[in-house]
Order: C-alpha cells, then sequence, then structure tokens
C-alpha cells in the first residue's frame, strides 16, 4: 500500500513537471476564390453550386491552382497546396517573412487583388490571407 501511495504521488509530480509543448511555428490561412464561373446565373444554381456545376467541375476547376507560402528572403516555396472546390488553404511554417501567390497565373482578363508580400507570420500566431480573382465575366 505504502509503494502504491508512493507511486501515485510521483506521478502527480512527474505530470505536474511536464513543460506545455509550444509551437515554434505560426499559421497563414485563407480562401482561395475566382468568380463569377458564368455570366449569368442559372436558376437551379446556389452557393454550394454555383453556375449549377457539380462538385467534381468545381474541383476540375479549382484544382488547376496551388497556392503557395514563399520565404520572403530566398524567394523559395516553403508550403504550398493544390486547390480543391472549398477553395480554403492552412500553412504551418515557422517565425519569417513570407509572400503569398498562386500558380498558374491567369493573363486572361482576370483581376486579382494586389498580393501579400513581406508579411510576419509569428510562433503560435495566426495569419489569414485570402485571394480573390475576379474573372470578368457578366
Amino acid at each position: 500500500m505504502k509503494k502504491i501511495i508512493i507511486f501515485v504521488i510521483a506521478s502527480v509530480f512527474y505530470l505536474s513537471c511536464q513543460k506545455e509543448e509550444v509551437s515554434l511555428n505560426g499559421s497563414v490561412e485563407g480562401k482561395f476564390s475566382i468568380g463569377p464561373l458564368c455570366g449569368i446565373e442559372p436558376a437551379n444554381a446556389d452557393e454550394s453550386h454555383p453556375c449549377g456545376f457539380s462538385f467534381e467541375q468545381l474541383d476540375a476547376i479549382y484544382g488547376k491552382y496551388t497556392v503557395q507560402i514563399i520565404d520572403a528572403s530566398t524567394a523559395k516555396v516553403v508550403a504550398e497546396k493544390k486547390m480543391d472546390r472549398t477553395g480554403i488553404y492552412s500553412f504551418s511554417v515557422p517565425d519569417g517573412l513570407y509572400n503569398l501567390d498562386y500558380q498558374p497565373h491567369i493573363t486572361t482578363t482576370s483581376k486579382v487583388q494586389k498580393l501579400p508580400t513581406g508579411f510576419k507570420v509569428s510562433a503560435g500566431q495566426k495569419t489569414t490571407m485570402d485571394i480573390s480573382i475576379d474573372t470578368g465575366l457578366r
């Protein structure tokens, strides 16, 4: 019985001394959106199916694009994610300065807001950066 009590006390002491893990990374999250995808919305379209497209068709449209996090000092891609119909991305990256980009770039009449460059990511902090592409379809 005495050994059990000593074990329990030692276990409680040991567990209370455990250091909490601290993340050395911060996160970059956002949404990649493209639109409008058609000139006139059909009657059967809704928010989850713009232009009446199926999920497979939307995945094919968004799946052509990759969002990238680029180290601002080295210009190297440190993380990237191929898009799906949700357009949502999230990266865990170390402290530092980064640029946000996507590939391939659209060279038609589409308009992209100025992409963020030189933004700071800090450990344990979330940075939200969205990318919006206006296709020009009306």
